[in-house]
This record gives structure tokens, sequence and C-alpha cells, in this order.
């Protein structure tokens, strides 16, 4: 599982590689005329996240989390990314966030 590491008080960037199998050294898919969506985020999440497929040939997923105060240190939560190319849907495992 992935994971976010939140400092309470700042936003944090991040980045990540789609690949085409389960394996760190499997090469990353191309998301060219894919759609990424957020998937069964945590409530806190909602309006604080954003993600966009930033290098499709690439497979690459750029977002950002915003701070908000209703985040309280300790919380964890979590989101699902979910791609989808009109016929079927593919979902990563959750990405869990950890505030600091």
């Amino acid at each position: 599982m992935a994971e976010i590491e939140l400092n309470r008080g700042s936003d944090v960037d991040f980045r990540l590689i789609w690949s085409n199998g389960p394996l760190a050294d499997d090469p990353p898919m191309d998301l060219t005329g894919f759609t990424l969506e957020i998937y069964e985020a945590h409530p806190e999440l909602t309006g604080s996240l954003v993600v966009t497929i930033s290098d499709a040939p690439a497979g690459e997923i750029s977002g950002r989390l915003t701070w908000h105060d209703a985040m309280p240190r300790g919380a964890v939560m979590g989101f699902i990314l979910r791609i989808s190319d009109g016929e079927t849907r593919t979902a990563l495992p959750r990405i869990r966030v950890n505030v600091k």
C-alpha cells in the first residue's frame, strides 16, 4: 500500500507511475486516452485532493493534497485512484494518507 505523509499545516505534492504489472520493475502503462478519477476517498479528503494524468505515455500521475484544519494529527485516511478507457475500469490499491 502506498502512503502519503501530510504534515499538519502543509500541502503535499505527489507523483506516481501506473505500471503494466504488479512488480516494481514492470514498465509504465501508456495512459493515453484514459480518464482518471478519485474513488472512495475519505470524507476529510473531499475537496482537498486533486489528481491529473501529467504524462500519459510515461504512465505518470501527479497529485496535490491541500491541508485544512479538519485533518487532525494522527488521522489515517485513504483514497483509491481509478482509470478507465471507456470500456473497462482499473483501480490501484488504496493509498493511505497519514497526518503527522
